[in-house]
């Protein structure tokens, strides 16, 4: 019976890291399109530079998760 739920708790658990990903690359990119809206910028910097941050610590803090797990 264990072995059964092992796969499944594997798999809930790598797809909250996922959403976690989405969910936090897309808040920064959000906080930045709303940065570019403020500053009336056309070429929206903020948005592009804090979707790389976003990336970044979303990278982090999957690779964080993954070590903790061993």
């Amino acid at each position: 019976m264990d072995n059964q739920s092992k796969p499944s708790s594997n798999f809930i658990k790598y797809t909250a890291v996922g959403f976690q990903m989405l969910v936090t690359i897309g808040l920064f990119a959000f906080i930045g399109y709303k940065i570019d809206q403020h500053q009336h910028n056309e070429n929206y910097i903020f948005t592009a530079i804090l979707g790389l941050i976003g990336t970044a610590a979303s990278l982090y803090q999957v690779v964080k998760a993954l070590n903790k797990e061993k």
